[in-house]
């Protein structure tokens, strides 16, 4: 399943690649993506763990809109 969050403050590269290195460390996630130009992070998963996706990045400082 795949799951899509519009964050705030992806400006750059260097966002999408901090926010791709931390979740990469949950084993429940296959596979992430960041589109910068739209500020989207989708996240590919069989199992849905919203809530803890959304306070890593919460805790990076890209919270969900």
């Amino acid at each position: 399943m795949k799951y899509r969050f519009e964050v705030e403050n992806i400006k750059c590269g260097g966002c999408a690649a901090n926010i791709k290195n931390r979740l990469q460390q949950d084993e429940r996630i296959l596979n992430i993506e960041v589109d910068i130009d739209k500020g989207c992070v989708s996240i590919e998963s069989e199992t849905d763990a919203t809530n803890d996706w959304i306070k890593v990045m919460t805790e990076l400082g890209y919270p969900v809109k």
